[in-house]
């Protein structure tokens, strides 16, 4: 799946950042990237980003499919902030070769269900109050997976290994990406 990037620059960018994303921002540096989330307010997942410092500036890479809803999405908050968000091209071949969202996926899915652990001590953002609710007394109904499709014959069922437990196939990617509930 071909990359995209959104650049945040400006003295408040790491600060607006912890105030968005599921990581603690403060675990960044140039060595160390992140993996994160931007939720909505009933903690489902509008954006998934790897998150990269180079200098001063901030990367937010994730499917170019999503980058212009992931934008919109920080800007509405950052005029409180003193941030600027552009999209950036990304190096030429840059690919996600994990768990990513599309269009139609934006919104369903909590940040555990795909595989995300949110910062559990960073401090309030977006959604956190269902994503630590979830953590603390729920239990997940829901998991993302990515299975190699390229024995699948065009059904609809999928059996586990012990031929105990069916999924349902509700989303068919090229990329194959498939997502099972």
């Amino acid at each position: 799946m071909k990359a995209a990037a959104i650049l945040v620059e400006g003295t408040d960018a790491r600060k607006f950042l912890q105030g968005q994303l599921t990581c603690d921002m403060n675990e960044l540096t140039a060595d160390h990237p992140l993996r994160g989330a931007h939720c909505n307010t009933k903690g489902r997942v509008e954006a998934l980003y790897d998150i990269y410092q180079q200098g001063d500036q901030i990367l937010l890479v994730t499917p170019e499919d999503v980058i212009q809803h992931a934008l919109e999405k920080l800007q509405f908050y950052a005029r409180f902030s003193k941030v600027t968000l552009s999209v950036i091209p990304t190096q030429a071949g840059i690919q996600i070769h994990r768990p990513c969202l599309h269009p139609e996926t934006i919104g369903r899915f909590l940040p555990q269900e795909m595989g995300v652990e949110p910062s559990l001590t960073k401090g309030c953002y977006l959604g956190q109050e269902i994503v630590a609710r979830v953590h603390y007394l729920g239990k997940l109904k829901k998991e993302f997976l990515c299975i190699d499709t390229s024995d699948l014959q065009g059904s609809d069922e999928i059996v586990d290994k012990d031929e105990s437990k069916i999924w349902v196939l509700r989303f068919l990617y090229l990329d194959k990406n498939i997502f099972l509930e």
